[in-house]
């Protein structure tokens, strides 16, 4: 990885969704709820917004949006570990409440850890665009 790459920061929402986001009549989106906004890299953006919407094959898309608006050249291979660390903020911020989730124990299992976590490790692609 190109860690140079990774040192250009700037605001981020880090939480953008359906949910969070306004939709004008006009079609302007505006997003709401800034309470993981902070300083990061542009790609802690593009993966928690694919982290919130990773159905239906939409990587594609949201990477061309980004890349429409911010006029850049984007490497998925970079997408991949803030993917991870969005999924360890979401891990670190519900801990308390997953031992309510049935779901949670095998997400960790075969989707995170086996998907995700390993993958990762081993710098084999898991994201494809």
């Amino acid at each position: 990885m190109n860690w140079t790459l990774c040192t250009k920061e700037h605001i981020t929402h880090t939480d953008l969704m359906e949910g969070n986001v306004i939709i004008a009549a006009s079609g302007r989106l505006t997003p709401i709820d800034f309470s993981l906004c902070g300083y990061s890299h542009f790609y802690m953006d593009i993966s928690s917004t694919y982290g919130m919407n990773c159905y239906d094959g939409r990587m594609r898309q949201i990477v061309e949006g980004y890349r429409s608006v911010r006029n850049r050249e984007i490497n998925p291979r970079y997408i991949e570990p803030y993917h991870a660390l969005g999924i360890l903020l979401f891990i670190a911020c519900q801990y308390e409440r997953a031992r309510d989730w049935d779901w949670f124990p095998g997400h960790m299992d075969n989707y995170w850890c086996k998907g995700i976590f390993q993958p990762l490790a081993n710098t084999t692609p898991f994201i494809e665009i």
